[in-house]
């Protein structure tokens, strides 16, 4: 299958080819990090010194970017040492906390104080999407207990892992 990839610069159109690396929903794009190397799942900013992102440590952050994504349909750009893939559009499985309080269904999600961690935002600022899935049927019986995120082994997701796991810290 061909895929190509349509873009602007100023007036001038370019047509390229581009990946079609996974069978996910989403687009994306390889993006330069500093620091840890962001996982799949977890939000992104865009780092205030350099041209590149790096995890979000910030409730709220307004340098929110994106979400790590797991397997997208079509990926621009050119993977190099030390980039991730954020997406840019379309369904991405994402890393969430309730400590701002349960997400429903519809809930928008923004950066939370854990690093790369997303929570329901209840104030205005930057959001990265909204919620298609609920976290009311998390309980303690139901969440495995971990001593930190560090102690998670996420299962890999393409957004339509049925299993959706949580943990508890």
């Amino acid at each position: 299958r061909e895929t190509y990839i349509v873009s602007r610069t100023n007036s001038v159109w370019h047509l390229a080819a581009g990946t079609a690396t996974g069978l996910g929903s989403d687009l994306a794009e390889w993006f330069p990090y500093l620091g840890q190397a962001p996982q799949a799942g977890e939000l992104v900013s865009i780092n205030e010194s350099e041209p590149k992102i790096n995890l979000s440590t910030r409730s709220y952050d307004d340098n929110l970017i994106g979400i790590v994504t797991t397997k997208p349909y079509i990926t621009m750009g050119k993977q190099e040492i030390e980039t991730t893939r954020v997406a840019l559009s379309g369904r991405v499985p994402v890393i969430v906390t309730t400590q701002n309080g349960q997400v429903l269904n519809g809930d928008s999600i923004t950066s939370s104080n854990l690093s790369g961690i997303g929570m329901k935002a209840t104030n205005a600022g930057r959001i990265v999407g909204k919620a298609l899935e609920s976290t009311v049927n998390w309980s303690a019986s139901s969440c495995q207990v971990v001593d930190g995120l560090e102690n998670i082994v996420w299962p890999e997701d393409d957004g339509t892992n049925p299993q959706k796991p949580c943990y508890q810290l």
